[in-house]
């Protein structure tokens, strides 16, 4: 009888975790790397949440 799914084992999940591209929130140092045209769209963007969450 074969499987309806094929399910990963947690060595497959781990690697394709680590090859997906990593989130800069709490990176600081890929934060403090990226152009300054980035920062600033980024910084407009939180300020713009800010205001409709108010």
């Amino acid at each position: 009888m074969k499987p309806r799914y094929h399910q990963k084992t947690i060595m497959e999940g781990i690697a394709e975790a680590e090859a997906q591209p990593k989130c800069i929130t709490f990176d600081k140092e890929a934060q403090d790397n990226l152009p300054q045209h980035i920062k600033d769209k980024m910084k407009a963007d939180r300020d713009r949440a800010r205001k409709s969450n108010k």
